[in-house]
């Protein structure tokens, strides 16, 4: 029995068909551009991550400044202390959330505090770590497992 090579149209169309037979992979995740995706992609990658590895490594992870991404960052706050127990900046890390208030005297702490576990997002003024100035600041929040895990990003004030 002769075997004879497949045709470039031929290796590509069984290529193809074996790639969708093994099924996606994992999704990419949205551009950086598309803000609001992003940072629920970053929020729900966390919850994978502490339903993976635990609170522990969870917690110790998004604690370091390695864990930042230009403005890109996640915190997590316990719903139980009320306090925030993950956060690349230190000095933010064991925060009461009832006292968390913007520049305008609203309580985005105590909005996050709020969430129910479905995911909503708060907005509220900041100072921005990487430019210093404050801007408005949005931020993608999910109750999971009596952690806020969070994630946002910042809008230039009109």
């Amino acid at each position: 029995m002769k075997i004879e090579a497949l045709s470039p149209v031929a290796t590509v169309v069984c290529l193809l068909l074996l790639v969708a037979c093994l099924g996606p992979g994992d999704p990419a995740p949205p551009a950086k551009s598309d803000a609001p995706a992003y940072a629920e992609h970053l929020v729900r990658e966390a919850i994978a991550m502490y339903d993976k590895l635990g609170s522990a490594q969870t917690l110790a992870h998004y604690s370091s400044p390695a864990s930042v991404d230009g403005p890109w960052y996640v915190f997590i706050a316990s719903k139980e202390t009320e306090r925030n127990v993950a956060h690349w900046d230190p000095a933010i890390v064991g925060r009461d959330l009832n006292v968390a208030m913007d520049s305008t005297g609203y309580c985005y702490g105590c909005a996050f505090l709020d969430e129910t576990g479905d995911g909503s997002t708060v907005s509220y003024l900041r100072v921005n770590h990487e430019t210093g100035e404050e801007q408005k600041k949005h931020s993608f929040i999910v109750l999971h497992d009596g952690y806020i895990f969070g994630a946002g990003w910042y809008e230039d004030i009109p």
